[in-house]
């Protein structure tokens, strides 16, 4: 919601792991609605079980390049 507001509607406040998995499926929600292609999205279990953190990274790159065309977002990338 930071690179661009109202991408993500609804965030877990339950400290519990299926409100942290729900948070987790709506950033990937969010991430490819800003631009972050499928093949460069990974699974919730490659960061909740630590299973491809490398696939995790990939991602968030490309949130990176993603963010860089938001013409108003001016944070970091």
């Amino acid at each position: 919601n930071t690179i661009k507001p109202n991408t993500i509607v609804k965030i877990s406040q339950m400290n519990m792991p299926f409100g942290h998995r729900e948070n987790l499926v709506a950033f990937l929600k969010g991430a490819q609605a800003l631009g972050v292609p499928e093949h460069e999205k990974f699974d919730v279990n490659d960061l909740y079980e630590s299973k491809n953190i490398s696939g995790v990274l990939i991602c968030l790159e490309s949130l990176g390049r993603a963010a860089q065309k938001i013409p108003s977002y001016t944070g970091p990338t």
